[in-house]
Order: C-alpha cells, then sequence, then structure tokens
C-alpha cells in the first residue's frame, strides 16, 4: 500500500482533524522510528496557558507503494517523492531529530541519488538547525533544497547550507536573515545579561561565518549587511546574494497562453546563454475520475497551509494524474507568505505535462490572500457560489509598542514588497490591468459572483 508518513499523526493529519497522539512512554531506540509517535519530550507542543497540546511542525516524507512505477512529474531536481522530506514549521530539537533520522534512513537506503529538503519554517532553535546541517554533510548522498513561502532565521540558513548548485526556491519565497537572538524576554542580574549578550554575538558570528562559506560572500559583508535588521530577499535578490542558486518559475499564467511548463532560472548575473534550464515543455494531458478534495476554511494559519501543502505534495507522489479539487470557504485571508506557498505549488501542478491539475471553488466571503488562491486554479475551472463573494484588499503588518522609526521603516518597506508580490500575481491571474489593481487594493475592493467573472478572477458560477 502506498505510504504517506505525517508526523507525528498521519491519519489525522491527512483528514485534516489532528488528533493528539500521547506522549511515548518507552524510550524510542534509534532506527526504529517509523510510523510511531517519535518526540520523547512534548514542550513545543504545549500551550503553558490552557495545558493543553498543539502543533507547531510537521515533518512528511512521501514513500511510493513498492513495486508500482508512478511517473515523477515533477522536474527530479526540486522533487523526488521517495527521496524527499518535508519540513514545515518551527524547527525544534524534536523536530531535528525526525529530519536527521529521515535523512539517515534515506542514505542508507541509497547512497547515491539526492535527498531534497523542502523547506517552509518561520525558523527556530540555532542548536537544532545545525544538527541538521551537520547531518547534511555527514550523509553520502548530496542534499538539495527547497525554500517554499516564508523561509526564515534558521530555516532560511538551512536552505542556503544544502549542495551548491542544489538550492532552490520558488518564486513567490521570501528569505529572511538576521543575528541570533531570544525567543522571549528575559530578565537577569547585569554581568548575566552582558554573558548572555555575548553568547549572542559568539553564534551570531559562527553562522554569519557559515554563511558567508556557503554564498561565497566576506564575513565582513554578511557582518554589515544583517547586523540589526530582518534583512528580507525575494527569490531573485537571493539568488544574486549566493544565498540559494535557482529560481522556480512557471511557464504560464492566465489564459491558454503556450508553452505550458517550468524553467529554472539563475539570476546569479546579467542573462547569459545558459544560465537557465527549461524543464517539461509539453502540452498538459487532461485526466478524468473523482478529484481528490482539499478544503480550506477560515484564516489560512501556518499549520492549516503546512496541511495543504503536504496533501498536494503527497497527491503528486502517489497519484500524480489525479486531479485537486480545491474548496474555500468564507476565508478572510491570512498569512500571505504562507499563501504564497500554496500559490506557487498549485501554479506548479497546473503546468506540469502528466499532471493532474488544481481546480478552485469559492463559497461565501473570500478575502486577501484566500482570493488569490481561488484565482489560482486551473483556467476555465475557477468555480465560484453565486451568492459567494471575493475581495482583495491591502496588506497590512503589526509594529511592537515603542518600536524606533528604523525598525517601523523596515516593516513598512517589507510591507510594499509584499503587496508588489500579490499585486503582480492579480494582474497574471484577472483581466484587471495592475494599475487597476493597485488602485482598487488601496480602498479595498469588493466583488459579486458576477463582478468576480467579469473581472476574470473565476470563470464560471455554480
Amino acid at each position: 500500500m502506498p505510504k504517506v508518513h505525517f508526523y507525528p499523526n498521519m491519519g489525522s493529519v491527512m483528514a485534516g482533524k489532528p488528533t493528539i497522539v500521547a506522549a511515548p512512554k518507552v524510550k524510542v531506540e534509534p532506527g526504529n522510528l517509523r510510523g510511531a509517535p517519535l518526540w520523547q519530550r512534548w514542550s513545543c507542543f504545549m500551550d503553558s496557558t490552557k495545558k493543553k497540546p498543539r502543533y507547531e511542525s510537521m515533518v512528511v516524507c512521501f514513500d511510493p507503494p513498492a513495486g508500482i512505477k508512478i511517473e515523477n512529474p515533477f522536474p527530479p531536481e526540486i522533487f523526488n517523492p521517495g527521496r524527499t522530506i518535508l519540513l514545515a514549521g518551527t524547527i525544534s530539537a524534536e523536530v531535528a531529530k525526525v529530519v536527521c533520522e529521515q535523512l539517515m534512513i534515506k542514505a542508507e537506503q541509497d547512497n547515491k541519488t539526492p535527498i531534497i529538503l523542502w523547506i517552509d519554517s518561520p525558523g527556530g532553535d540555532v542548536e537544532a538547525g545545525l544538527l541538521i546541517k551537520q547531518v547534511i554533510e555527514t550523509i553520502k548522498p548530496s542534499v538539495s533544497t527547497v525554500a517554499i513561502g516564508g523561509v526564515s532565521s534558521m530555516a532560511a540558513l538551512l536552505s542556503s547550507f544544502g549542495q551548491k548548485g542544489s538550492r532552490f526556491a520558488f518564486e513567490g519565497t521570501n528569505l529572511m536573515y538576521h543575528e541570533v537572538r531570544f525567543g522571549k524576554s528575559f530578565r537577569a542580574p547585569s554581568e548575566e545579561m552582558v554573558d548572555a549578550g555575548w553568547d549572542l554575538k559568539h553564534w551570531t558570528d559562527h553562522l554569519f561565518m557559515l554563511l558567508a562559506q556557503a554564498s561565497g560572500n566576506s564575513f565582513e559583508a554578511l557582518q554589515k549587511s544583517l547586523t540589526g535588521v530582518d534583512k528580507y530577499f525575494d527569490s531573485k535578490s537571493a539568488t544574486r546574494a549566493g544565498f540559494i542558486d535557482w529560481v522556480i518559475q512557471h511557464r504560464r499564467y492566465r489564459g491558454h497562453a503556450r508553452p505550458w511548463g517550468l524553467r529554472l532560472k539563475s539570476y546569479k548575473s546579467l542573462p547569459q546563454s545558459g544560465d537557465e534550464k527549461v524543464v517539461n515543455l509539453a502540452e498538459k494531458k487532461e485526466t478524468s475520475g473523482d478529484p481528490s478534495v482539499i478544503a480550506l476554511r477560515g484564516f489560512l494559519d501556518a499549520m492549516t497551509s503546512y496541511k495543504i501543502l503536504a496533501r498536494m505534495l503527497s497527491q503528486i507522489a502517489l497519484d500524480p494524474q489525479r486531479d485537486l479539487q480545491f474548496n474555500i470557504f468564507s476565508s478572510p485571508g491570512g498569512l500571505i507568505d504562507e499563501g504564497m506557498g500554496i500559490f506557487d505549488i498549485m501554479r506548479l501542478i497546473n503546468v506540469l505535462p502528466n499532471c493532474g491539475s488544481v481546480k478552485t471553488f469559492g463559497k461565501g466571503m473570500i478575502e486577501g490572500i484566500s482570493a488569490l488562491l481561488l484565482a489560482g486554479g486551473k483556467y476555465g475551472e475557477r468555480t465560484i457560489h453565486k451568492r459567494g463573494k471575493v475581495a482583495i484588499k491591502d496588506v497590512e503588518e503589526v509594529s511592537g509598542a515603542y518600536a524606533p522609526a528604523s525598525t517601523v521603516l523596515s516593516i513598512g518597506r517589507e510591507a510594499r514588497r509584499v503587496k508588489n508580490r500579490v499585486v503582480d500575481r492579480c494582474d497574471k491571474h484577472s483581466k484587471l490591468s495592475r494599475p487597476a489593481i493597485e488602485e482598487k487594493i488601496e480602498k479595498g475592493f469588493q466583488m459579486d459572483a458576477l463582478t468576480a467573472v467579469e473581472h476574470e478572477f473565476v470563470d464560471r458560477i455554480r
């Protein structure tokens, strides 16, 4: 039987209803991890105010059914079902343990075929991330990295620590690098506070040195660029900076434009002949049969986006020619970086030959990033309920109390960059021009079903 391993709880995540798995009472021995609850410490899943476990992370492995050959529609550089690991959410000691164990298992199974590590994470524990890096460097097969959605802090560093020449990011990916910092405030005597500051500086210098080696930049240049700020890079600028090698772009947007397919593009220098690889340029084949259904209800938070992403990738791993029906019900939008990750996967699935398509359906009020997801479905198969509504609106950010001017300015500039990404994708997936979208998005633009069809955010009313 085909298997897709969700940790810690496969069946419940597949059903979209995570349940609590009791912590194991016996010690989990190395090499005996598959299919079992894997965490010995559950502190990262515990909400101390409610005393109830909560999920912040998910590690997914894709195992195709034994004895049955499934044609992988993805380029093998970025996805190979039996060799891919998805790390989604906060990087903790528990998550690092699972990722490292899976890396070693796959290396033992095949020490020649590269392993592909997909990363969709806001970062996390430095020592846990460095443990994953150590295993990547220790095992014999090379480890490629694919950054998707919003990848920040230690997760962004891990994306850069993959095999040089095999570090990928999707076109809509946002990477953020900064100094090491504590995750929460703490109180300490003066001498202890000074020691803590020096400790943070030591770790920061160590990570900047590793990043300099991985990217080809000087330590001094990185120190000057990344000190005191949250430094954001889109996929193109991250490539130019040497943090990644290739940007995954799609060769089709709105309508029946050809050619279909995908390209891997390098932005390290001015365009040169041979600095991009075009993949799978072929006419897409229509599929048949009942689609697999995924639903988004309400706010798109991080964990919801991880589950949707995992469901989409598992569909490709196990039954690539089956269509996906993505239903969106009364969603006020949500986290833009997470939504962009889902959007990129939808676009990729919709351009690849020998692969099903993602069809979308909206009901109720669909706003913000959820409206963009509705528009990102297969052209001709984006439907809306007759009483459904679509609203596009401006990007909002939050600034902490007493934030200095430089911090507020940095937050505002990043919000502007995010807004430009949203406007760009609305422009390519609707009939509205970019100036019209920019004008309407500032005021908040609400469309009924007929207007949404008229502006080609959807194709028909149901």
